[in-house]
């Protein structure tokens, strides 16, 4: 009887880990992100709005070096309190841009994964030897899965010394993200295609990416909008030949198990038309571009030439002035362990 009830108990803890921490977990966020596609918030997301912002106003030029500042320091530098700094500067440059409320919710979902996972995965894999199931750090326990999370997760038990570095190490990302993300969202495309083909102009003297290279990157982020707005209209043209897209309000785990796969059999017939139509539009913007004799000599001219006003110099002299504090403290010993950034 004994054996029966430890049996069933150590069932019912498996079932329980497997569903809270591989399951629910990742299935929040899958939802979320499910939500924000069905809603279009991701394809608006990704669209410039002109605002009458401090960071909308600054020079694109300004903007990459800032964002390439923030970046590189989160990744050399290893101290808590200056990675809470540049990551402080970051939600302070968010806060200046005014984003509109459902970009605001749109990118803490879209960051809302990384911290998380980063701290779980740490937690459970910081300094533990899959092979030998046993850490080879000191480690404080949290709290212990079921063993047999170990053949899924690779790892069963929660540290807090792994949630910590965790922590730690998904700053850096949030950092670079958080940058990146707010720089394609505050200037206009023809704007950051002139900054980053122009970085530094001197008459004819240019020092940039070369604009095939620049063009690509704008295209790049130009096209995620279109994106989504195909699967939008990929999705309603499901919705009207009868595709019910709304999770299930039951909570019948086969109810739930059924949406499921359902949802992924719905993802599989929309790739396809997605793949095409995309294909489709690159042939369209390559026939385009070769009317337009693009690639035609390796130097262009361009109809707007930017220049930098007062405060575009006020911020550009504080960033290089952070940047090269950033290399200083990396000389004097705050540099981070080459192979351990996240």
């Amino acid at each position: 009887m004994q054996d029966i009830l430890a049996i069933l108990l150590d069932t019912l803890k498996f079932l329980f880990d497997f569903t809270v921490f591989f399951i629910l977990g990742p299935g929040v966020i899958i939802l979320l992100i499910y939500r924000l596609i069905l809603r279009g918030a991701l394809r608006r997301f990704f669209l410039y709005e002109e605002r009458d912002s401090f960071f909308h106003k600054l020079d694109p030029r300004v903007k990459i070096f800032w964002t390439f500042t923030v970046t590189l320091l989160a990744s050399i530098l290893d101290d808590l309190l200056i990675l809470s700094l540049l990551f402080l500067w970051v939600v302070l440059m968010w806060i200046a841009a005014k984003p509109p409320r459902d970009k605001l919710i749109t990118m803490l979902v879209l960051l809302l994964p990384i911290p998380i996972n980063s701290i779980f995965y740490q937690g459970i894999r910081y300094g533990y030897d899959w092979w030998s199931r046993s850490f080879i750090y000191d480690v404080t326990p949290i709290y212990e899965m079921h063993p047999g999370l170990d053949y899924i997760l690779g790892g069963h038990i929660l540290t807090l010394e792994g949630m910590y570095y965790g922590a730690f190490q998904s700053l850096r990302i949030l950092v670079a993200a958080g940058s990146g993300l707010l720089l394609a969202i505050s200037t206009a495309p023809n704007a950051l295609l002139l900054g980053l083909t122009n970085f530094i102009k001197r008459g004819d003297f240019r020092i940039g990416v070369p604009y095939i290279l620049s063009f690509a990157v704008v295209i790049g982020i130009r096209l995620i909008p279109s994106l989504f707005e195909d699967a939008n209209t990929i999705i309603n043209a499901a919705k009207v030949r009868g595709l019910s897209m709304s999770p299930p309000k039951s909570r019948d785990p086969r109810e739930l198990i059924k949406a499921l796969r359902n949802a992924i059999k719905v993802f599989r017939h929309m790739t396809v038309p997605l793949i095409l139509s995309s294909l489709r539009k690159g042939s369209n913007m390559a026939i385009a571009a070769d009317l337009r004799a693009f690639r035609a000599k390796p130097n262009r001219t361009y109809l707007i030439e930017r220049r930098l006003n007062t405060r575009d110099w006020a911020y550009l002299i504080i960033t290089a002035a952070v940047f090269i504090l950033g290399w200083y403290l990396a000389y004097i010993g705050f540099v981070a362990t080459p192979g351990i950034i996240l």
